[in-house]
This record gives C-alpha cells, sequence and structure tokens, in this order.
C-alpha cells in the first residue's frame, strides 16, 4: 500500500530544505522589511523587555539560594533583608517586563 501523503518523500532520505524549500529566503524578508519598519521602535522595545525577563527569570532562583546559603545558614538577617529587597525588585522588574 503506497501512501502520497506530505512527509512521503522525506522517508526516502531526502534533506528537509528539498522537501519543504530553504529557511531563509532574502526575496521575501526583501518584500516583508517595508511593512515591518513603522514598528522597529516597538520591536526593539520588545527585545529588550524579553532580555530583562530572561535576567530576571534566571536572577530570582539565584537570589533565594544567595540568601539562603549566605545569610540564612549564618544567621545574618542584615544582609538578608538586602536580598529580598532585590529578590521584590528582581520580581516586579519581571512583572513589568512580562
Amino acid at each position: 500500500m503506497m501512501s502520497h501523503g506530505l512527509f512521503h518523500e522525506m522517508g526516502r532520505g531526502e534533506a528537509d530544505e528539498e522537501a519543504f524549500g530553504k529557511v531563509y529566503d532574502q526575496r521575501v524578508v526583501s518584500r516583508l522589511v517595508p511593512y515591518v519598519r513603522p514598528y522597529r521602535r516597538m520591536g526593539a522595545l520588545a527585545l529588550a523587555a524579553m532580555l530583562v525577563y530572561t535576567v530576571t527569570q534566571v536572577a530570582i532562583p539565584w537570589l533565594i539560594r544567595w540568601g539562603i546559603d549566605g545569610f540564612v545558614l549564618q544567621g545574618d538577617f542584615a544582609g538578608l533583608s538586602w536580598v529580598f529587597g532585590l529578590f521584590i525588585a528582581a520580581a516586579l522588574l519581571n512583572w513589568g517586563s512580562n
């Protein structure tokens, strides 16, 4: 029984590029640029927000570890309040950038 579906040709060992075409096509990108150009500030803002969100996502567990290992275990609760303040700032930045 032969199947003539979309993925039938790939079963013979053909590369994905041959079955679906090139991933990057300069003509498509050049035609898209005039439509995207008016939104470049919004795109830059979205990129910056994504970077802030990613950094704060990583910083929050690191701050928790730093607070427990560095201050709770040593009984330094004054230092822990600084870590708590940094934690709240990171959480607010994370929320704002999301």
